[in-house]
């Protein structure tokens, strides 16, 4: 079988490229030639030995869509409008295009919505109830999803394809954190940021607050830097490595778009009086991945920062500037807070994440292991969806 895969590879993202890696792991029994449209065709071959043609090269997109026996759409976030709508009309334009040419099509771990505006609505009002399926990777998705028109009965609700990867050793780890420059026998809090994007427009409730003035560690509102989620997450987490005696490491996950504001964190973080640095920008997924899993606590804003570290058993702080960290946070049982929390409230987090550590790390590891069976069952619906098997 060979199936044809989009989604946002290629950018150096740690997330997606677990994602993929996962993916494909997932369709390896099933004897699935898998090629991948990618931003770096040539690096996405180099790490994860898959086929793979460029995102803008539409003739090779439509070469290998008339031998393909399925398309999939994932996973990741693809179907949502909030950071861009044009991205959002693209993997949707991907989708119809497959269905044009009479090969079924999949959506695989989807993070579906928030989608706001009339254009993107509407055509996903067009494409989706012409997919074969769709596995969403929370229950938020599989209702939007569903809204947007695809028969309830063709969507499950299954995991982020990363769950699919095996669990990291203690080896890995170690030789992880040494590669990145860390001391393996100091101990670490791993802290993952990214430049929050803006919305158009603020629904109540969402967990979304990238563009509000923030309460400062006092509770007070302030604007800038002084009063930046960044520096009230940064002054939190340093505040807790010197009650446990801790250094910092701040994982910039998409160095493309992180490294700058990682290492101004670090910079903050160190003039506070505590050791940090700033690890994993020269890093894959898998080194990313195995440092998140060995150390003492994880406070991220990246959702495979937390994906990463819950799924090892670390104990996890989310800040939800989107509704994905706090569907994750249920899904594991950790607190997220919203973008606009105060120094205050994410040091209290971080104490209590960190108090019921043993707790969580049993819950986390049974949840993992659940998860990465729904991951798996995944490949199974696509292979069904190739087939039209599915309902």
């Amino acid at each position: 079988m060979r199936v044809l895969i989009s989604g946002f590879y290629g950018f150096g993202n740690a997330g997606d490229e677990a994602l993929l890696s996962g993916m494909l792991r997932a369709l390896a029994p099933y004897g699935v030639k898998a090629v991948v449209i990618s931003s770096d065709p040539a690096g996405t071959r180099a790490l994860h030995g898959a086929a793979a043609v460029g995102r803008g090269d539409w003739r090779g997109i439509v070469r290998e869509l008339r031998c393909a026996d399925l398309f999939i759409s994932g996973g990741g976030g693809l179907l949502q409008d909030r950071t861009s709508r044009r991205s959002a009309l693209y993997y949707l334009g991907l989708l119809a295009l497959a269905q044009r040419m009479g090969v079924p099509t999949y959506l695989y771990g989807q993070g579906v919505g928030p989608v706001e505006t009339a254009v993107v609505r509407a055509a996903a009002g067009l494409i989706l109830p012409r997919a074969a399926g769709a596995g969403a990777r929370d229950r938020r998705s599989a209702a939007e999803v569903v809204r947007l028109g695809l028969p309830p009965e063709r969507v499950e609700v299954t995991a982020d394809a990363a769950f699919a990867l095996p669990p990291v050793s203690a080896d890995e780890s170690e030789r992880a954190l040494l590669a990145a420059g860390i001391d393996a026998d100091r101990r670490w809090i791993g802290l993952a940021w990214r430049p929050p994007v803006r919305s158009r427009r603020r629904r109540p409730g969402d967990g979304f607050h990238p563009d509000l003035e923030t309460r400062s560690g006092s509770g007070k509102t302030g604007a800038g830097p002084a009063g930046s989620p960044a520096r009230s997450v940064a002054f939190a987490t340093a505040r807790w490595a010197k009650e446990i005696e801790a250094c910092i490491a701040v994982l910039p996950m998409h160095p493309a778009m992180d490294l700058d504001e990682a290492h101004r964190i670090a910079d903050e973080i160190a003039a506070s009086g505590v050791h940090a640095r700033v690890a994993g920008g020269g890093l894959d997924f898998r080194g990313v991945r195995a440092i998140l899993a060995g150390v003492e606590l994880v406070v991220s804003v990246r959702y495979h920062g937390l994906l990463f570290a819950a799924s090892a058993g670390v104990p996890c702080v989310g800040i939800a500037y989107d509704p994905k960290v706090a569907a994750l946070g249920e899904e594991f049982g950790f607190e997220s807070l919203p973008l606009d929390a105060g120094e205050g409230e994410v040091f209290g987090a971080i104490e209590r994440a960190y108090a019921r550590r043993r707790e969580f790390k049993e819950r986390a590891q049974e949840r993992a292991a659940i998860l990465r069976r729904r991951a798996e069952a995944d490949a199974a619906r696509c292979v069904g969806a190739a087939r039209g098997e599915l309902p």
